[in-house]
Order: C-alpha cells, then sequence, then structure tokens
C-alpha cells in the first residue's frame, strides 16, 4: 500500500473523503490529481465495501506521510507496477520529436498562405497558377531525363 500512496499521494485524500469528490475530468493526468480523482469516483463504493479497508489506506498514508518507509523513488514504483516495455520510459526523458520545429514552421507558413490568399485571392489565384505551370510534370521529366 505504501508503493501505491507513492505512486499517486493524491488517491487517499479522495479514498477518505478528505477532499470534495466530484465527476472526474475528461483528461487524466497520469500520478496527478485528475487521476487520483478518477480512481476514487469509480472504486470509493469497493472500498467501502470491503471491511476495514479505509482504515488500513488511513493508517498506511499517515505512515507514509510521518516519512516511514519513504525514500522509494518513483521510478523503482514504475519497475514494480508497470509492464516490463515500460522498463525503459521516464517522465523527466521525454523529449520533442527531432522534427517538431519543421513542422511548426510548415503549419505557420501555411497559415500565413492562407491569411494571404484569403485577403489577396486574385494575386493568390495568379501565383498558384504560376506555381502549377513552373511545375509541370512534363517539363520536370525534361530536366530529370538530363541529369
Amino acid at each position: 500500500m505504501r508503493r501505491a500512496i507513492d505512486f499517486n499521494p493524491h488517491v487517499p485524500d479522495y479514498l477518505l473523503e478528505l477532499r470534495p469528490l466530484t465527476l472526474p475530468p475528461e483528461h487524466v493526468l497520469r500520478r496527478g490529481d485528475s487521476e487520483a480523482l478518477a480512481y476514487a469516483f469509480f472504486h470509493l463504493r469497493h472500498w467501502r465495501a470491503c471491511c476495514g479497508a479505509l482504515r488500513l489506506l488511513g493508517a498506511a498514508w499517515a505512515a507514509a506521510e510521518r516519512g516511514a518507509g519513504a525514500g522509494a523513488a518513483p521510478a523503482a514504483a514504475d519497475r514494480e507496477l508497470l509492464p516490463a516495455h515500460h522498463a525503459g520510459s521516464g517522465l523527466a526523458r521525454r523529449r520533442a520529436p527531432a522534427l517538431l520545429p519543421l513542422a511548426a514552421a510548415l503549419c505557420a507558413a501555411t497559415a500565413l498562405l492562407a491569411l494571404l490568399a484569403h485577403r489577396w485571392p486574385a494575386q493568390a489565384h495568379a501565383l498558384a497558377r504560376a506555381a502549377a505551370a513552373g511545375l509541370d510534370p512534363r517539363r520536370l521529366h525534361t530536366l530529370l531525363a538530363c541529369v
């Protein structure tokens, strides 16, 4: 139970009804308050049905609050609780994909082109027609055939 409390320390607050229980949010953040709220919302009746479970949770939570048995790293809890294919993953090591700046630049360029086409439709039409003529497949084929 201590490992579960280390994994998400917000859960006992909701199961012991120290915090108000509301409908769970649409998006749940792992190890966050939203995950604790969703868990408590769907499982509180099971904890109430099991005689003494909430008292045991309260005792374990009080011991964890005092620091007894604390110090178990979240990474160790992850290795024990998550499947084997998650062994190498970590929240702090997550990085953005390498092509993210390129994707952002392409999105910005597309938005700019759409704005310009909306503002000056005649000039955008003429520019698109010129670009299409420049990208004529027959002309490109002759350029590639020379190489």
